[in-house]
């Protein structure tokens, strides 16, 4: 989901990538380790959607495609090896999670099938997504796909047929991505757990708490209202 650069506010006109081709310029992208400059102030609004017509840079789709500077990792912050799929299946390996279908059956889900777990853009152009079964990448992983590329190919897969049919490819494209039953399960989980385990969250400390409904949007609190509750200038 992640862009290859950002802009970060309106002064800077030249977006930002976030990891640079000079690996001696640290000031040069978003990859940390050091102080950021001081005109690197985030414009909140080219993030996240604060107020109608606002135009924020929106997230790649969920798919099992990854923008080229996760590809190639800079060496300063990883390497062998260093691209970030391959370190995702080895770490997998290492921990010896069970693949997608075996943790689809443990939480009663229908597996996919094999010709479902493509690799590639979620793109319905063909041109564009030259997407492949991920069985014809490699053959081994039929029927036992690695568990994070199971969650990312679920994510389109599932999302495309819960919109049902569609012959226009272009509406298809406009289709959000979602994390399908498999992945939102195991993220719901990690978060839900977190809330119950930590006594000082408010599922414990205070389980009747409600956003004050000033700070809402339509009866909604999320991100966006956070932060602009945040951004409010303080009463002096």
């Amino acid at each position: 989901m992640i862009r290859s650069q950002y802009r970060l506010n309106e002064d800077i006109e030249s977006p930002i990538p976030i990891f640079s081709g000079d690996p001696d310029d640290f000031t040069a992208d978003l990859g940390g380790f050091r102080p950021i400059p001081a005109n690197w102030a985030i414009d909140w609004r080219l993030f996240i959607d604060l107020e109608p017509g606002d135009k924020p840079q929106l997230s790649y789709k969920i798919d099992t495609s990854l923008v080229h500077p996760l590809g190639e990792l800079p060496h300063r912050i990883a390497k062998d090896p260093s691209c970030l799929a391959l370190r995702n299946l080895e770490r997998g390996l290492t921990f010896k999670l069970p693949s997608g279908q075996r943790v689809a059956e443990a939480l009663g889900v229908q597996p996919i099938a094999n010709k479902d777990l493509l690799i590639g853009k979620a793109a319905a152009d063909s041109a564009d997504s030259k997407q492949r079964p991920l069985t014809k990448v490699v053959p081994g992983f039929g029927s036992e796909a690695p568990l994070w590329t199971y969650i990312l190919s679920e994510a389109q897969m599932t999302s495309w047929k819960n919109a049902g049919p569609m012959t226009d490819d272009n509406l298809k494209n406009l289709i959000p991505i979602r994390l399908g039953p498999v992945g939102g399960q195991l993220v719901a989980d990690v978060f839900a757990s977190l809330l119950r385990g930590d006594p000082t969250s408010y599922v414990n400390a205070e389980p009747t708490f409600k956003p004050i409904a000033d700070f809402a949007r339509d009866g909604k609190f999320g991100l966006a209202e956070l932060i602009k509750v945040a951004l409010r200038p303080r009463e002096s």
